[in-house]
């Protein structure tokens, strides 16, 4: 099992945690494992249950589920960076030139494979206002991801709202979002039952209580 493999993706669960909790999402749990059969890392982030009765009116229900496509997009976001990160060895930002709009023409595109996956290219900012564009392979984006940016899709002039997106990645780089994140993402590296990594609702919020510095 590969260590870096294995921090990659618990970034990437962690992304998807810490998105959902800057947006008053409940979390269940996140947890990593490694899959023989596709020999990689993979994980899952779930939220709590909405044990409400009442039906969500029209406004309430595109707001939550364009929350629900902004936590989607969040793990792959936040993956990418965090392998731009150590692959470059430098502290980064997305970029204010990237193509959003082909972003998430990728997002919703429903003719990937596992085996054609596509990939979307992200530019990253250094300290040094020097700037270099990585291509992002899109097994990053899973199909409950896209599922989940699909039901935000379907709403009547959502596909044109890029600026969900421009959000996502404005959290990201918050200095204390993206200390959560690093603190969540090792936290889960660490515990291991029976090969599986996983992390409740309790031990999530316990990890980013402090301020992340």
């Amino acid at each position: 099992m590969n260590d870096k493999e294995m921090l990659s993706a618990a970034f990437h669960e962690a992304g998807h945690a810490i998105v959902a909790h800057k947006l008053g999402i409940e979390i269940q749990d996140i947890e990593i494992h490694f899959s023989e059969e596709r020999n990689r890392w993979e994980g899952s982030f779930r939220p709590a249950d909405d044990c409400g009765n009442d039906f969500p009116s029209q406004n309430e229900d595109i707001t939550m589920k364009r929350n629900g496509a902004k936590v989607a997009v969040a793990g792959m976001l936040v993956q990418s960076k965090h392998n731009a990160m150590t692959e470059t060895n430098q502290d980064l930002r997305f970029s204010s030139n990237n193509k959003i709009a082909d972003w998430y023409l990728f997002f919703q595109d429903t003719k990937r494979t596992d085996t054609d996956p596509g990939s979307i290219f992200v530019t990253y900012e250094f300290g040094d206002a020097s700037s270099r564009t990585i291509e992002v392979d899109g097994s990053l984006f899973g199909k409950a991801d896209r599922l989940s940016l699909l039901q935000y899709h379907a709403f009547e002039n959502a596909e044109s709202d890029t600026d969900f997106i421009l959000e996502v990645i404005e959290e990201i780089d918050e200095f204390t979002t993206w200390k959560q994140i690093e603190k969540l993402a090792s936290a889960l590296c660490e515990v291991n039952e029976d090969g599986v990594r996983k992390l409740g609702k309790e031990d999530v919020l316990i990890i980013i209580a402090d301020d992340g510095s």
